[in-house]
């Protein structure tokens, strides 16, 4: 029936059609009630000169050859229906389109219609779910929408939990499926090697988190972070991917101090846990920002490592306290070697000779191991009195006066002694006697 509507409104379809029939003596006539194509032979040309069966063959052909070279398409799906009324393209000389009852044909030369109804059904509405990683989506969503709005405006993006569903012109669906698969395997990934109490420190404080919003923030392209052995960054962009190492590297870093002396063990070592756990506490007050730990040092030996985690500001102030009590809290003892065994007797005298003076500092003379004194007290004042200390010993000078006279010993035993003292006061000298066994003179040592 459609195809005898085409014939009647295609007046070209039709000549063809009569010239085909007029080639065996007949013409043709549209029956549309009766829904035929009646065919008589031409009267008007005589008896035809062909056989009866021979015509009928050729009849045949000819309406076969009208059959194959035409297509009736039925369209029935009412979102197809609405677009082939709508669309212009199916309204020419060559295609024509019947409305019947809640469907439409198409009508036209076979493969015509066939490009139709191709193009219309790209052209559809139509869905496609594409899995996804959470992780990896995040990454190129930003890039994925910005492309999906300047290429296929009319394609909306559905996002589920592992999956996104495109729906629109098919044609652009599959488009950006391709598009979203293209950028996911162009991401790039970064491996840092880190200590594992850092890798632990980075997991359990929220810097991963706190990173991935910043930089989502600050860089063009969005960076994630996984800690497994290493820290491995993701992203579509390598210049992102070295600025978020770079900024890792120099923020996040471990620090470990070795503890000596008497800062080693206790009480000191009491003293100094307590202290840097309250340097932590102070850090940590709104999030994790540095861990303390301590680890004993190599058996048999007295000493103790400080292991510090976390952002390098807060490390360098914790490190700060623990240099400070190491340097003012910690007591130590040095030793500064005496150029002259005598002065150990006099030390005292020789501290007022030089004008040395340190109250917080102890400085005590003696025989052993050999003479010296020993510097007690903060390491970092122990340090200065200690140089100080050895620097104004090495420009003392001495001189030996022998005395061999009758009395001589006498002499300074009475009253002699009053004279040397006059003689030290007067001059800034220490005088020292020194008894030879050998004969009864004196030796006097003047410093």
């Amino acid at each position: 029936m459609f195809l005898l509507y085409y014939l009647n409104d295609n007046s070209k379809a039709f000549k063809v059609l009569e010239k085909q029939l007029s080639s065996v003596g007949c013409k043709v006539k549209l029956n549309f009630e009766e829904e035929k194509a009646v065919v008589k032979e031409d009267m008007e040309k005589g008896p035809g000169a062909c056989s009866a069966e021979k015509v009928e063959q050729q009849l045949a052909w000819v309406f076969t050859s009208l059959t194959d070279t035409y297509l009736c398409y039925h369209v029935v799906e009412p979102k197809q229906v609405k677009m082939v009324l709508q669309d212009p393209s199916f309204k020419t000389d060559d295609i024509k389109v019947y409305i019947e009852s809640g469907y439409a044909v198409v009508v036209g030369e076979v493969q015509a219609v066939k490009e139709k109804i191709a193009r219309m059904e790209k052209s559809l509405p139509t869905k496609k779910e594409v899995p996804i990683v959470e992780k990896l989506f995040k990454l190129v969503e930003e890039e994925f929408n910005r492309e999906m709005c300047a290429n296929y405006p009319d394609v909306k993006v559905i996002r589920g939990s592992a999956t996104i569903t495109l729906e629109g012109p098919d044609t652009e669906v599959q488009s950006g499926a391709a598009k979203l698969d293209e950028l996911i395997k162009n991401i790039k990934e970064k491996r840092v090697k880190f200590p594992a109490a850092l890798l632990t420190f980075i997991k359990t404080s929220g810097a991963i988190s706190k990173y991935q919003a910043r930089f989502q923030q600050s860089l063009r392209n969005p960076v994630f972070f996984e800690v497994g052995s290493d820290l491995v960054l993701s992203s579509l962009s390598s210049d992102a991917l070295n600025e978020a190492e770079a900024a890792v590297m120099r923020e996040l870093k471990v620090a470990t101090v070795q503890l000596q002396g008497a800062a080693a063990v206790p009480p000191d070592l009491d003293r100094l846990k307590e202290i840097l756990i309250k340097a932590k506490k102070e850090a940590n007050i709104s999030e994790l920002r540095v861990d303390v730990s301590f680890m004993p040092g190599a058996s048999g030996t007295a000493t103790t490592k400080v292991r510090l985690v976390g952002y390098s500001e807060d490390i360098n102030k914790v490190n700060e306290v623990l240099r400070d009590f190491q340097i003012n809290k910690v007591t130590t003892e040095e030793e500064v070697k005496l150029p002259h065994p005598e002065l150990v007797d006099c030390f005292d005298k020789v501290l007022g000779l030089i004008g040395m003076k340190e109250t917080k500092v102890t400085l005590k003379a003696s025989h052993v191991p050999h003479p010296c004194v020993l510097v007690k007290g903060p390491r970092s004042l122990v340090q200065k009195v200690q140089t100080d200390l050895a620097t104004s010993l090495k420009q003392l000078s001495t001189d030996t006066v022998v005395l061999n006279e009758p009395a001589v010993q006498w002499y300074f035993q009475g009253d002699g002694r009053q004279n040397t003292e006059l003689v030290e006061r007067s001059c800034q000298v220490l005088i020292r006697e020194k008894k030879h066994l050998q004969s009864t003179g004196t030796t006097s040592n003047l410093y």
